[in-house]
């Protein structure tokens, strides 16, 4: 099954980036240092660009590769559920020890602070077994914060983006399918329009983050769309990849909560790109191809899926020990669980990956290999 460049060493740049972006939020910098929101925001952005991939990865799953449907999602649980398993129990160990000190790290934004202490009143009042039984079906992000309050956010931060792949991953074939064929098409397209209005306007309930499937529908949309019609699109050229890039980034300047489209431009045109462009290679290719396809953006890429999840734990306890025991400054307080956390969680991942992820992945193959014979690129393509 054929690979699009560039895509496994965009995910590593994206994991790093929410990394980043927490690093910023749990050690209060951007609190203090308003200058650096935009580094806190910036895991968002990154976390859409997440989604459009995954929309583009697993639509070329399911045209590439076709499997019956308990084939393919029993791969896909195969895929996530044992990094996810080994993390959420972290989280749920390091939410229990040091839940109630969050709220007492003096450089933390109100909003934050207000998180630690709902995650605090929910365990006292003996809500942790429903928040727990969510988690091990992966489908607390569906649950509003009205019905459990911290639904997304318990235990382990960034699977709420983890449970909104997951319910993509169960709709998906059919959603495909429905958008290749004339008329469906229409129709999906207008069920999609509805469900991310009737998010906003809190049909579902209230969320604070967008882990329903419909409140994503958009970048979901997108990426699906640019694999049905990638192959019909014209080849660019270097200049008018930078002109899209610099336009974008202008558009994003001025329209807020849009930023993400210029990373999504960015990797999407880089495939598209002449095979004269390549060759020629300019500074703007030879920058992405070093940033996309390099030897250590890929080695990056096939370890972010256990960067994403495996940090947050390992950010909660670094900061911890800095403000609570070193007893340190809000900028000192960053460089120290920045140096440490990005050390421990780059070790970790690289064991999780190689004694879990790869292991996992394995397995999933060899149960569903009587059904369906795996293609190794086919699993090599649709991690994430």
């Amino acid at each position: 099954m054929e690979r699009f460049r560039g895509i496994e060493g965009a995910r590593g740049w994206l994991a790093w980036t929410v990394v980043l972006s927490h690093l910023v939020v749990a050690t209060g910098l951007a609190a203090g240092m308003p200058r650096f929101w935009a580094l806190a925001e910036a895991g968002g952005h990154a976390v859409s660009v997440f989604i459009i991939i995954s929309g583009f990865v697993i639509t070329h799953l399911l045209l590439s590769d076709p499997q019956p449907y308990r084939t393919y999602i029993a791969r896909r649980w195969f895929r996530i559920y044992p990094v996810y398993a080994v993390c959420l129990v972290l989280g749920l160990i390091v939410d229990l020890i040091l839940v109630h000190a969050g709220p007492a790290n003096p450089w933390l934004d109100v909003e934050t602070t207000q998180h630690y202490a709902h995650q605090v009143r929910e365990i006292s009042e003996g809500r942790l077994p429903l928040h727990l039984l969510a988690h091990l079906t992966l489908l607390h992000g569906v649950i509003s914060n009205g019905v459990l309050d911290e639904a997304q956010y318990m235990f382990l931060g960034p699977s709420w983006s983890l449970s909104l792949e997951w319910q993509f991953y169960l709709v998906a074939p059919l959603a495909v399918a429905a958008l290749r064929k004339p008329g469906w098409n229409i129709l999906a397209v207008l069920v999609i329009g509805a469900g991310i209005f009737a998010f906003q306007h809190g049909v579902f309930g209230r969320f604070y983050t967008p882990s329903i499937l419909p409140a994503a529908g958009a970048p979901f949309a997108i990426g699906i769309s640019m694999r049905l019609w990638i192959d019909r699109l014209p080849r660019i050229g270097a200049l008018t990849l930078a002109a899209a890039i610099l336009g974008l980034t202008v558009f994003a300047f001025l329209v807020q909560g849009t930023a993400y489209l210029v990373g999504a431009v960015i990797l999407f045109g880089y495939i598209q790109l002449t095979p004269a462009a390549l060759a020629r290679r300019g500074m703007l290719v030879r920058v992405l191809q070093a940033g996309l396809d390099s030897r250590f953006a890929n080695a990056a890429g096939r370890r972010s899926y256990a960067v994403y999840l495996l940090h947050a734990p390992v950010v909660a306890v670094t900061s911890y020990f800095g403000y609570a025991v070193l007893e340190l400054g809000r900028m000192p307080l960053f460089l120290f669980t920045a140096v440490v956390a990005v050390a421990i969680t780059a070790a970790g991942s690289e064991l999780l990956h190689r004694l879990v992820e790869r292991p996992g992945i394995a397995l999933g193959r060899r149960l569903t290999a009587r059904r369906a014979p795996a293609l190794p690129s086919a699993v090599e393509l649709s991690q994430g």
